[in-house]
């Protein structure tokens, strides 16, 4: 699949090249200069990372190349056309409502959270690239068989990977580790953090990550109950 990133000094940029057409579509302008990547045919999905610099905000999102315009006719400028694909409409309307000044907290309130209790360790790109990352800490995150969203003052950028190490505090066995994307990550703001969608090896990977959710889910339910 192809990436494609594109960066918006302000929300007011990405509004600009926003039309609400089917699932919402967007006007990339080629017109002041530079090549039009190629990013495959017509009709192919893209994985696009978005960053906007006012709000050191970014999201991974996938789209689909609609059309494309290699040279500008009259009052048309070269550019391409991405549409925001059926599935990714949640993802949508959180860029869109902070395109247009909604703060992040807003949009994380609004999926499900499953608040927890993980010792993380985010290590390497992959784990085929293990280099070491900062020392296992416990965070208070939300963690779901989707992915955890993950509170850092230095989170990665849309799109990376990484490597993760998750267990249940204080245990000595049962560690698990995963590949992982970063789905979104915010660098300022009330909430500094990332999410990170988890990337399945099997499915007896897939199995621990589920035995861990559960047990992490249930020790934060039983702290929260003794207080």
């Amino acid at each position: 699949m192809e990436e494609f990133d594109l960066h918006f000094e302000a929300g007011a940029d990405f509004l600009a090249a926003y039309q609400e057409k089917g699932f919402g579509e967007l006007f990339v302008d080629f017109s002041g200069g530079g090549e039009i990547p190629d990013l495959g045919k017509i009709g192919d999905t893209l994985a696009v990372n978005m960053f906007f610099s006012d709000r050191s905000l970014s999201f991974r999102v996938h789209m689909r190349l609609l059309w494309r315009r290699p040279q500008g006719a009259g009052r048309l400028s070269r550019g391409v056309g991405l549409g925001f694909l059926e599935e990714e409409t949640q993802r949508r309307d959180m860029i869109v409502g902070i395109a247009r000044g909604d703060e992040l907290t807003f949009w994380l309130r609004q999926t499900a959270r499953h608040p927890a209790r993980v010792a993380v360790r985010v290590e390497g790109r992959t784990a085929a690239e293990p280099e070491k990352g900062p020392a296992t800490r416990v965070v208070d995150c939300d963690i779901s068989l989707g992915g955890i969203r993950i509170p850092t003052e230095l989170p990665r950028r849309a799109g990376d990977l990484v490597h993760l190490r998750l267990a249940a505090p204080g245990a000595l066995l049962g560690a698990v580790r995963i590949d992982g994307r970063v789905a979104w990550s915010s660098l300022g703001g009330v909430e500094p953090g990332m999410g990170i969608e988890f990337i399945y090896a099997d499915e007896r990977q897939r199995r621990r990550i589920e035995k861990l959710v559960e047990k992490v889910r249930l020790d934060t339910r039983g702290q929260g109950a003794g207080r």
